[in-house]
Parts: C-alpha cells; structure tokens; sequence
C-alpha cells in the first residue's frame, strides 16, 4: 500500500548530493591521527647520533654524571664545549600567558659568539603532548641574545627541551623546568 503521497513508505528516500560517503573520509583521517600518536610516543624511533646529553646543572662543566631528568640552573655558566659557555634565564618571572627565554653564549673569553643555532621546544610533561609547541627556533636580536617566546596556557610544571648546533651539527641538549 502507497502512503498518502504517492511514495511507498519502506523505500529509503535517495540522498541528494556528490554520493560520497564520510565513511572513507573518516577513516583517512582516523588512520592519521593514529599513525601521528604512535609517531609521537614511540620509543624504538632513531635519535640524533653525537649528540652531547650532558644535561648540565648549575655547573660551569659538562655535567657528565647527570641524568636525563635534570634540569638546567638559570643564571649559572653551562659548558658547551671546551670553549663555549651559556647563561640562560627568563626576562621576567614566568606567569600565565607569553615569558621570554633569554641565552646568552659567550666564549672563553667572556665574549658573546652568536654562531649557535638554539631551537626549544615548551609544554607540560604532566600533559603529555597536549600543550606541546614543537621545535621552535631561538631569535637573535640586536644585542646577541637567543630569544624564545614560551606560552603558558594553564598552572602547572613546565619544561622547554633546548638544543644547540654549531655548523647545523647537534651538539648540546638541555631542559629548561618551571613552575607557573
């Protein structure tokens, strides 16, 4: 039996557009979103090879005999190499919002040497990866110092991972921890 306009009720009426199913589209886009997470977390993924993870604390030395967990001291001389030494230190006391990361490297004769690239790379290791900014390199301005924008978005600990290169060679890493 027809209904009262001519059409048989069990039919499913026909959609009207390009007659592309989302289904496909979702499923590119989940396989992406795993592929990324996967990429992100996985441990067995290759690491730079030579680079110096002498995570330095307060020390004028390669602080050889550190772990991997400490962080760098702001205001102290941090070795970089036999002739190479940094400061860092934030212009302001960090607060919610954007701070400033400020390095300055001198050589041993207490000279600014501005040939270092530096990148870092801010968020929360409470949240994972959520707040994470990725490698984000260090700008150089007038009077020699590496400049780093750090967005703080909610309260809590803090970490910047800092690596310098010397002719686009890795030759130190450090972390940078805060509370906010």
């Amino acid at each position: 039996m027809r209904g009262a306009q001519g059409t048989d009720p069990s039919q499913k009426p026909e959609k009207k557009g390009s007659g592309m199913s989302s289904k496909p589209i979702f499923s590119i886009l989940l396989t992406g979103l795993v592929s990324f997470c996967i990429f992100q977390t996985s441990p067995d993924l290759p690491r730079l090879e030579g680079l110096n993870v002498s995570w330095a604390a307060g020390s004028p030395e390669k602080a050889g005999n550190q772990t991997a967990n400490s962080s760098l001291e702001a205001g102290k001389k941090i070795k970089l190499d036999d002739s190479h030494y940094f400061i860092y230190g934030f212009e302001k006391k960090p607060k919610m919002g954007t701070n400033i990361l400020k390095i300055q490297v001198f050589n041993s004769d207490a000279k600014r040497d501005t040939s270092y690239e530096i990148t870092g790379s801010s968020g929360m290791p409470s949240m994972g990866s959520a707040h994470d900014t990725g490698e984000q390199p260090f700008k150089l301005n007038k009077q020699g110092d590496y400049l780093l924008p750090v967005d703080v978005v909610m309260p809590g600990e803090w970490e910047v991972e800092l690596q310098f290169f010397k002719d686009k060679m890795p030759i130190f890493s450090g972390k940078v921890n805060f509370d906010v």
